[in-house]
């Protein structure tokens, strides 16, 4: 089965049977129609798709990002917020919200919010560091 709405959604309620509600491969292939082969085939590939997305690091904990923010302005005297944020080419404030200084609409906590690889990388650029020195980016 390919990746198209369908065959997720089959293949989400397959594993949901088999390893969420405790079901046999053959109970759970009776309930959907299909042989147990396919049930198998269909869990095991929504296994491996789990694991791929617990894998996939595409953003880091904005906490970390502001605390090396945080370090490269104390190591640097003359560097400001508003100069980091003139290097963006954004406003201050979305600077702050970037690094979790300030909330943004409808967010949970700054402390449980991500900030995506790509835009950590630049305020890493911003501060004159490489994006490699900042854990995880």
């Amino acid at each position: 089965m390919g990746t198209c709405r369908a065959c997720v959604q089959r293949r989400s309620r397959t594993w949901r049977l088999v390893d969420v509600d405790d079901l046999s491969v053959e109970e759970a292939a009776a309930r959907m129609g299909l042989r147990p082969v396919e049930v198998r085939r269909l869990v095991a590939r929504h296994r491996d798709a789990l694991e791929l997305k617990a894998l996939k690091q595409d953003s880091i904990p904005v906490a970390r990002l502001r605390a090396f923010f945080d370090a490269e302005l104390a190591r640097q005297p003359g560097l400001t917020r508003a100069e980091i944020a003139r290097r963006l080419q954004i406003s201050q404030s979305d600077l702050d919200r970037r690094i979790g200084r300030s909330a943004t609409k409808n967010s949970a906590s700054t402390d449980k919010r991500r900030v995506g690889i790509q835009q950590a990388g630049e305020v890493v650029r911003a501060l004159g560091r490489a994006p490699r020195e900042l854990e995880g980016c």
